[in-house]
């Protein structure tokens, strides 16, 4: 008879036995990565609210005395971009990557990206084909293009989409505004302030939310570089917890978030919604070397 683990919040804190489970997981095809700012942030890149607040500096004036940064980032598009969309976007990518280094040299440098490709890069110990990042940017394709691997970007505007051979798909869950934006383009439609979030925040039918439910749904998460707070997030977080496939084997978490700062507000928030909160020393070493254990872990199990 197999052995039954993970039935307990003590089963996942104690990595003796979650970096086993999390291995199998990613040698089953069943691990998937959500990403937040924390992973772009070592690059020089701003969080979501540093990023509003550059903006607002970027014209010379004040912010208004709003509530919420939502308000203030929909205050700034309908006051200085209110029919100008192309506009809205370039002044997005301009304070985005501002004195951001995201040359090979800087990006080979940082062990969680480097972590993260590990998971994602194709192995017969598994990998991780898909993921969903909160970010505009696109610094993990960028990542792994410099290693030769073909990567596939998509934004919450392809609803119909084929099929292809690509070796990881990255879902821009809020839209893309990549580092080449000549080139590359970016979304025609970005989750940024508070109509945005209004507009999508719901929508059960919607084909887009549909393939982000349905991918975690089926797989165990890992987040990194999330703080929780994003409303978009929080309502998906709430209707997959419902409804993930683990429900069916009694498994107290669906997936795990990882945080340096122990606040038990945060951590009673994520693991209502059936997310462990495991808490890190910093993201430099703990987080990497967590996600490396994986890595080698799913390997033994096909020795």
């Amino acid at each position: 008879m197999k052995k039954r683990i993970m039935i307990t919040k003590d089963d996942f804190s104690d990595d003796r036995i979650l970096i086993p489970y999390i291995a199998k997981q990613l040698a089953k095809g069943r691990l998937s990565l959500i990403l937040g700012a924390g992973v772009s942030v070592p690059f020089g890149l701003p969080k979501w609210e540093d990023l509003i607040k550059k903006l607002y500096k970027a014209k010379k004036t004040s912010r208004p005395k709003v509530i919420s940064f939502e308000s203030l980032a929909e205050y700034f598009r309908s006051e200085f971009y209110k029919n100008d969309y192309d506009g809205y976007i370039k002044a997005i990518h301009k304070d985005l990557y501002e004195g951001a280094d995201t040359s090979f040299h800087a990006l080979r440098l940082n062990r969680t990206l480097a972590a993260i490709g590990s998971l994602v890069m194709a192995s017969r110990r598994g990998s991780v084909s898909e993921v969903i990042t909160f970010n505009f940017d696109n610094l993990l394709e960028l990542y792994l293009s410099y290693h030769g691997f073909v990567t596939k970007s998509s934004s919450l505007n392809d609803y119909l989409d084929w099929v292809d051979y690509s070796d990881v798909t990255v879902y821009h869950l809020h839209g893309m505004i990549p580092f080449d934006i000549i080139n590359q383009g970016y979304s025609k439609k970005i989750i940024f302030d508070q109509k945005s979030f209004s507009e999508i925040i719901g929508q059960e039918n919607n084909p887009w939310r549909q393939l982000v439910l349905t991918l975690m749904r089926r797989h165990i998460c890992l987040f990194i570089g999330l703080s929780g707070d994003d409303m978009n997030l929080d309502s998906i977080l709430c209707s997959v917890h419902k409804s993930h496939t683990i429900c069916v084997n009694k498994t107290p978490y669906w997936e795990i978030t990882f945080s340096t700062d122990g606040d038990p507000v945060k951590a009673g928030q994520w693991e209502d919604r059936g997310v462990f909160y495991k808490n890190i020393s910093n993201y430099e070493h703990d987080l990497p070397e967590f996600l490396f254990s994986v890595c080698q872990e799913a390997a033994k199990i096909i020795e």
